[in-house]
């Protein structure tokens, strides 16, 4: 039915920073005659469900969804030594839907007390992994002036660097949630 990012594992402390299954991304998508707005993810509803390795990319196809049909969605993850670049293609051949945002990917961790959440909201700010976050801002702003965000566990002094390589900078939202 989909594809999740089930882990996010340090494979040198063998030690995993998510241990839940999260949604890779959300796809919204706007109806042409009505503008109601539909909302699809990555786990569920994919008909068909598609991947191969070759050479360091895991290649993603999913097709068919049951709420947003015609719609085609390519992933790829290139690993390059420490580092997963991602791109993804969005094929529409759907005439009652136009595709109007992708969230991806989404990175997602565990909250705990001894995680520590980096967001680029005005010069950053830091967020314990217990407290309320929210943020969705225009990039590049004074309310995201950076393309990075980073969490890290402090009892392991561990973490991961999410960052944006875009030299032009072009326009984008950047967003985060804490979620239960």
């Amino acid at each position: 039915g989909g594809i999740s990012l089930y882990s996010l594992r340090d494979r040198k402390i063998k030690k995993n920073f998510l241990t839940q299954k999260r949604p890779l991304f959300t796809l919204t998508a706007r109806a042409i005659d009505s503008d109601e707005m539909l909302e699809v993810n990555s786990c569920q509803g994919w008909k068909s469900c598609a991947y191969q390795t070759v050479d360091g990319n895991t290649f993603v196809v999913l097709s068919g969804n049951e709420k947003l049909q015609n719609v085609t969605v390519l992933l790829c993850a290139h690993s390059v030594g420490n580092r997963i670049e991602w791109t993804t293609d969005l094929i529409s051949e759907n005439k009652e839907y136009s595709l109007y945002s992708c969230d991806y990917p989404v990175i997602s961790f565990d909250a705990k007390k001894d995680v520590w959440f980096m967001s680029p909201n005005g010069p950053g700010e830091l967020w314990n992994g217990l407290d309320e976050c929210r943020s969705c801002q225009d990039y590049p702003s004074y309310g995201a002036s950076m393309q990075f965000m980073a969490f890290w566990n402090k009892a392991w002094n561990r973490g991961i660097y999410y960052g944006l390589h875009d030299p032009a900078p072009a326009y984008k939202k950047i967003w985060f949630e804490k979620k239960k």
